[in-house]
């Protein structure tokens, strides 16, 4: 968490001044994969001036974490899983219709979430030129929930995530989220 704090401390530092005058600090958001998911949570939780969380392959790892941590969680997140090959699969999702995850359910009602799964397990989806599937989310997030792109918010609500590799997508709240577009 130091480092997330520390990031989040130089963007106020300097946003809005010289080479930084683009910089807006008051758009924020923190993400982690796998163990640097663990702290994207509690960056999120911790910090107000993070805006939204981003959890690749990762969740808590056990209830009272979850309930500790995701239950407390009321900033947009967005999960993107490995699928069941994922170790951390069952920390946030449901198999065959069972709930096996508790950090997508352990979220507070109202927290606007995204989740969804791909096939390429917990690591191999970043062996690929440009972060595969989850740069392109990584990138859907940026021009939705930093840049206020309506078009981007649809390919979360649509069948746009579906045309990547992704499956098993669930939502809720989504349209909590406001962000007014970057002109």
């Amino acid at each position: 968490m130091a480092g997330a704090r520390q990031a989040v401390d130089w963007v106020y530092a300097n946003a809005g001044k010289g080479e930084w005058k683009h910089v807006d600090k008051t758009r924020i958001g923190v993400w982690g994969q796998s163990c640097g998911g663990l702290e994207a949570y509690t960056a999120g939780l911790e910090d107000d001036r993070i805006g939204h969380v981003g959890i690749f392959n990762s969740g808590q790892l056990n209830e009272t974490e979850s309930e500790a941590v995701a239950g407390n969680l009321h900033k947009p997140i967005f999960y993107l899983l490995g699928g069941p090959t994922d170790e951390a699969y069952v920390n946030v999702s449901v198999f065959l219709g069972r709930v096996v995850g508790r950090d997508y359910v352990d979220l507070p009602k109202g927290t606007p979430a995204w989740k969804a799964n791909h096939a390429l397990g917990h690591g191999a989806a970043f062996d690929v030129p440009n972060a595969g599937i989850p740069g392109i989310v990584g990138s859907k997030i940026v021009q939705w929930v930093l840049r206020g792109d309506a078009k981007a918010k649809k390919w979360f609500t649509g069948e746009g995530a579906y045309s990547v590799g992704i499956t098993d997508v669930e939502y809720k709240s989504l349209d909590r989220i406001k962000v007014a577009p970057i002109q």
